[in-house]
């Protein structure tokens, strides 16, 4: 008898021809739901296909374009969909500008966009080259938009030009954020301030000199603010009753922040009785008399800021921990703190050109001032360098929260005491660091994980750390997530 091979699903199903378009006949959310996940570019394509794909890509839920290459083709898509947006809701569009070809166009796609998308506009420069011509955009006023975010990169630095609140029209934003560009302060201000009563979240990254800066919206509650490259800030006024997260990182100029003042003049004035959480790093340098918070900080929960653990007596004027002392005091109910160490003290060498007795007397540690912490009960540590100091530092630190139940300590960059910062040995440490600091005993009765990353507890300060901790608290979870 002869055998028959029989192939199951070989053939067409029965009343399906073999030139029959199956996935056509899909409904339109699973077309859509597809071509979610190409590129945006090809899926605009799709509308050619046929009559029935003429208009199914129009509900994809983001439109995101990579501006790479310099075929004018990408550029028309952009605009193919902007003027859908006419008829058809967009909810999402991000365009990222990297061929020089389209950066002259990104401003009039920006006002279009600002009137027809719903939802988030993100538009970021990223070119493979400089720009030959200076980036300007217009902020724009008035629209549909809730998010916008305009990001340069620090290789395409843009000017983002503010109409006056005068002739401005109220927005619908609730969300902005503006990074690597010039604004004028002083209209910037009175934009946020008179002109965007739904803002919620502010994200401003500026280059170059934005002063002064005068933000007073009750609708706020998160304010991200940043200079580079070295801050040029004088002056800055935060006010809004709602607001719950601040963070200033490299903002002021170094005259305000390395300057005591005695006539009541302030360089930071902020009016946010609900502050919750608070990141103060780099100008940590700031005289407090420089700075004033009109509420209570007892509100704020988590605190996040910067130590300098060592300094030359001859810098005291600039680098020294008054401003961070004064928010740990003032800040009395922070849970979670979070603190970056930083030795600004330099090598003896290279100051004095010797290292002797007289030359020790030179350096301070600044840790001794830190007061106690009984509110913290999460602690997390940041190192940016690897010297045997920072283990002094971190216990001395550690002495001050005996309430702490979590511990995670970070050693950021890797540097050898052999080549940085070195002390020749222990009779001659320029650090000053406390003799007898390995054989402390640490209060810790409530600390119950410690988790280290970058660490490496078989050698030098590390291990010691490591066997204090272990000491003061036999049965804690102590776990290595990652050694370098």
């Amino acid at each position: 008898m002869d055998s028959k091979t029989v192939i199951h699903g070989a053939g067409p199903s029965p009343g399906v021809t073999l030139d029959e378009d199956r996935i056509s006949t899909l409904p339109d959310h699973l077309l859509q739901h597809i071509l979610s996940f190409m590129r945006t570019h090809d899926a605009v394509r799709t509308s050619v296909l046929s009559p029935r794909w003429r208009h199914v890509w129009t509900g994809i839920p983001t439109f995101a374009f990579s501006l790479s290459g310099d075929t004018a083709r990408l550029a028309d898509s952009v605009d193919k969909v902007l003027a859908l947006s006419r008829t058809y809701r967009v909810d999402v569009l991000d365009i990222s500008i990297r061929h020089p070809l389209h950066m002259a166009r990104a401003n009039v796609w920006l006002r279009q966009a600002v009137e027809r998308v719903h939802g988030n506009i993100s538009i970021s420069f990223f070119p493979s080259a400089p720009a030959a011509d200076p980036i300007v955009l217009d902020l724009p006023c008035g629209g549909r938009t809730r998010a916008l975010s305009i990001v340069f990169s620090d290789n395409c630095i843009g000017t983002l030009r503010v109409p006056p609140a005068s002739s401005a029209v109220a927005s619908s934003l609730t969300e902005l954020k503006l990074k690597f560009l010039w604004l004028d302060g002083s209209r910037f201000s009175d934009c946020v301030s008179s002109c965007c009563p739904h803002l919620r979240k502010l994200i401003l990254h500026t280059v170059g000199d934005v002063d002064p800066l005068r933000l007073c919206n009750d609708a706020l509650e998160d304010v991200d603010l940043d200079s580079a490259p070295e801050g040029c800030l004088q002056q800055l006024q935060v006010s809004s009753r709602n607001l719950r997260r601040l963070r200033i990182n490299i903002l002021f100029s170094p005259a305000t922040r390395f300057s005591e003042v005695h006539d009541g003049s302030k360089v930071a004035s902020f009016r946010t009785p609900r502050l919750e959480d608070l990141v103060w790093n780099t100008s940590a340098s700031m005289h407090p008399s420089r700075v004033e918070f009109a509420d209570s900080l007892a509100t704020v929960r988590r605190l996040d800021v910067m130590l300098f653990t060592h300094a030359w007596v001859d810098d005291a004027d600039f680098y020294h921990n008054k401003l961070t002392v004064w928010l740990l005091q003032h800040c009395s109910g922070v849970r979670r703190l979070e603190v970056s160490l930083w030795n600004s003290a330099p090598d003896p060498m290279e100051v004095l050109g010797v290292l002797d007795e007289a030359s020790l007397t030179q350096y301070e540690d600044l840790m001794v001032d830190v007061p106690q912490l009984s509110s913290v009960t999460n602690l997390s540590v940041i190192t940016l360098l690897d010297h045997h100091e920072y283990g002094a530092s971190i216990t001395t630190l550690l002495s001050r929260c005996n309430y702490i139940e979590t511990l995670f300590i970070d050693v950021k960059r890797k540097r050898f005491e052999l080549n940085y910062y070195a002390c020749v040995d222990a009779t001659m440490c320029w650090c000053n660091c406390p003799e007898n600091w390995r054989m402390q005993k640490l209060r810790l009765d409530f600390l119950w994980k410690i988790d280290f990353l970058g660490f490496a507890r078989s050698t030098g300060w590390m291990a010691d750390l490591a066997g204090l901790l272990r000491f003061s608290r036999p049965r804690v979870l102590m776990r290595v997530i990652s050694c370098y």
